[in-house]
């Protein structure tokens, strides 16, 4: 469904999507007006009855998504790491009782986080 309705120009043009990006189940979408994304947002909500998607809309030019805080107020888009209120900051321990290849991949994941964060 997400590749018909995405490879057709036409669809596009009438949703007027700017920029489309999935992640998982998270989407992230430019449009030109908020009337586009509203549109879209009833759009996609319409092809399934099970599936329903919720919308979150910047506010004061910024939007949290996944782990990254994006900033609209310059003339580029501005990233930065997103932390939840929840966020703890903690992790596990390297001298804690994991298998080090755990500990390895722990550390993969923060840097492919990083680097995905940079060249978002």
């Amino acid at each position: 469904m997400e590749k018909t309705f995405l490879s057709s120009s036409r669809v596009n043009l009438m949703l007027g999507i700017l920029f489309y990006r999935r992640y998982v189940d998270d989407i992230f979408c430019l449009f030109h007006t908020e009337s586009d994304a509203l549109l879209f947002f009833d759009f996609i909500n319409s092809h399934h009855p099970n599936i329903r998607f919720t919308m979150e809309a910047e506010s004061d030019h910024k939007l949290p998504f996944l782990d990254i805080h994006i900033d609209n107020t310059g003339p580029a888009l501005v990233t930065r790491v997103f932390r939840k209120k929840t966020f703890t900051g903690l992790l596990t321990s390297f001298s804690s009782f994991t298998s080090f290849s755990y500990k390895i991949e722990l550390v993969k994941t923060l840097v492919d986080r990083t680097l995905r964060i940079y060249f978002f």
